[in-house]
């Protein structure tokens, strides 16, 4: 009959899922061959030595009864069961299409095994009820992960560790609006064609070398070919005081004077890409301010050495500037 008893070998990963199970099953099959040898019964520490894989052995290797091989043993392979884990488990099962209702309870009954369900009082059932609802109800994946992770936990724990999450959520939330708030409103990336330099007209016109430059009012630079002329003048670059243009000294201009409070001067360069980076760094918050264009406020970056103000072609379009 020892024969017909007689275990396996002990060939166990504890990380597999089914561990537990297996080991508490081999178990009762090497205490039951122990068992019905009777007086002939082998040592047990000696015997559950050869029974179990070179692999098992390295865990045991340092033991000297059968009590201390069964208690490492223990711990191995059966791990401490996680009681809020399991009654969410045992709450979330749904019985499935192609399950009778016979194994849909039988399932049940196995996720039960590791609620570590007592006697306690009407009261504090209650409490442990709620707490379960609690936990499966929330909205919150991640403060219900968070929950979970614990093996016990009563209502006010659960509460109290779930609105600590919350309110860490909703700070967070908030940090990350106020550092986006910094983004610019000048996303743009607009080619600026500017007007040409003077006329084809005025470069083939021919002068004589008595007259004075039209532009800058000095003869010294007069020339038969008007470009080689406007090359040496020194007004090409300069902007009038008086009527804003580009191009000649305010002695000679011969145009209407600006009737402008506040003058901007600007200076004009040949056709190029202008292109602003989108969002206001972190770092620049501190020059950054509210301004309002039609009673709309917008977000603008305040800088001083700049050469160009640019606005976005977007805000231009709809406030229709």
């Amino acid at each position: 009959m020892s024969k017909i008893l007689k275990p396996t070998r002990l060939d166990l990963d504890h990380n597999a899922p089914t561990a537990s199970k297996e080991w508490k099953h081999w178990k009762r099959t090497f205490e039951n061959f122990i068992e019905d040898c009777g007086e002939d019964a082998p040592d047990k520490f000696r015997s559950i030595i050869n029974f179990v894989s070179s692999n098992v052995y390295d865990y045991i290797e340092e033991c000297d009864s059968y009590e201390s091989v069964i208690e490492t043993l223990e711990n191995l392979y059966i791990k401490t069961p996680n009681e809020i884990f399991a009654r969410h488990q045992l709450l979330a099962r749904h019985q499935t299409s192609s399950e009778s209702l016979e194994n849909f309870l039988q399932e049940l009954r196995k996720l039960s095994k590791n609620c570590n369900y007592k006697d306690v009082s009407a009261e504090q059932y209650r409490e442990e009820q709620i707490r379960d609802a609690f936990i499966s109800g929330i909205n919150s994946n991640y403060i219900r992960q968070r929950l979970l992770e614990n093996s016990t936990l009563n209502l006010q724990s659960a509460f109290n560790q779930a609105r600590s999450l919350d309110i860490a959520q909703r700070n967070s939330d908030s940090y990350m609006q106020k550092t986006s708030s910094f983004s610019s409103n000048l996303n743009i990336a607009a080619a600026i064609k500017l007007p040409e330099e003077p006329s084809a007209a005025l470069n083939a016109m021919t002068i004589n070398p008595q007259t004075k430059c039209i532009y800058c009012g000095n003869p010294s630079h007069n020339q038969r070919n008007q470009t080689s002329a406007r090359k040496n003048c020194p007004a090409q670059n300069v902007t009038c005081f008086k009527c804003g243009k580009k191009g000649h000294f305010f002695k000679v201009c011969l145009g209407r004077p600006m009737n402008i409070t506040h003058s901007v001067s600007a200076a004009i360069h040949k056709p190029s890409l202008c292109t602003v980076s989108s969002g206001c760094p972190l770092s620049l918050s501190h020059a950054a301010v509210i301004v309002r264009i039609n009673d709309e406020p917008l977000t603008a970056l305040i800088d001083s050495c700049s050469s160009d103000n640019f606005i976005s072609k977007k805000i231009i379009e709809t406030l229709k500037i």
